[in-house]
This record gives structure tokens, sequence and C-alpha cells, in this order.
């Protein structure tokens, strides 16, 4: 195992680290963060998980990284968004289970799409790279054999 390969784990792991202290600092006022903080062993979970793939394939645990990072911060701030444009639509004739529906918010929804969309986003362009490899090793085993 080369230096490289020992030591690419690092990054997800000081960005998954790095993302929960940082969330440490915000918890008191943001529902994402609150969740992240309730639940930190489904969030440290995932985070090994990042770092365990990274190890087998470094490209797909940054990609995870960069998913848990972004969808953070869009699922702490559009989820708040998103809640906010809901809870205008809110009537006093409306049934209690409409007005808790209404008041939720997306944040942890859009922050596991996040992470799940980024590791769809590897899978599809590892799937691309193999086909345009293989195309290009084609063409130039046919061009050689002409």
């Amino acid at each position: 195992m080369n230096r490289n390969k020992k030591t690419s784990f690092l990054i997800p792991l000081f960005s998954w680290i790095f993302a929960y202290a940082f969330l440490g600092i915000l918890t008191n006022s943001h529902y994402l963060f609150q969740w992240i903080e309730h639940n930190k062993f489904f969030y440290i979970g995932l985070g090994l998980i990042a770092i365990l793939l990274t190890l087998v394939k470094k490209k797909l645990g940054y990609s995870m990284a960069l998913g848990n990072v972004c969808g953070l911060f869009l699922g702490e701030f559009l989820g708040e968004y998103l809640r906010k444009q809901s809870m205008l639509r809110i009537t006093k004739d409306m049934s209690a289970k409409t007005k808790c529906e209404l008041s939720s918010s997306r944040g942890f929804l859009i922050w596991v799409g996040c992470i799940i969309g980024s590791i769809f986003v590897f899978v599809i362009i590892e799937f691309l790279v193999f086909v345009i490899i293989k195309f290009k090793n084609k063409r130039k085993t046919f061009n050689s054999n002409n």
C-alpha cells in the first residue's frame, strides 16, 4: 500500500470531524444541527462508512464527504426556508396533523439526499469514464488492425 493510499482517508475524516465540530458551535438555534447532535451515532456511522469507502475507492469517500458538508448547510438553510414558506399556508381551520406537516423541517431529507446524490454522481461519472476508456481502447485496437 503506497503512502497516498494510506493517508487518503484523512481528507474525509477531517471534513466529517470539522463539520461535526462546527455544528457544535451552531447547535442551539438550528434544527438539523440539533438533530445530528441528538443522533450523533448515526452521523458518526455515516462518517465511518465514508472513511472506509475512501480506503476502497478514494473518490467515493471524497464524494460522500463533499455531499455531507454541502448537505448540512443546504439542509439547514434551504430546509428552514422551505419550512417558513410552508408555514405561511397554515390556516386556523386546518387539522393539527396538517399544521404539523406544514411546520416540519425538510433539512434532514435534504442532507441525506445530498449525500446519496453525491454517491450517484460519483457512480455516473465513474461509469462514463469507464465507457469512454473502453470506447477509446476499442477504437485504438480497430485502427491498429487496419
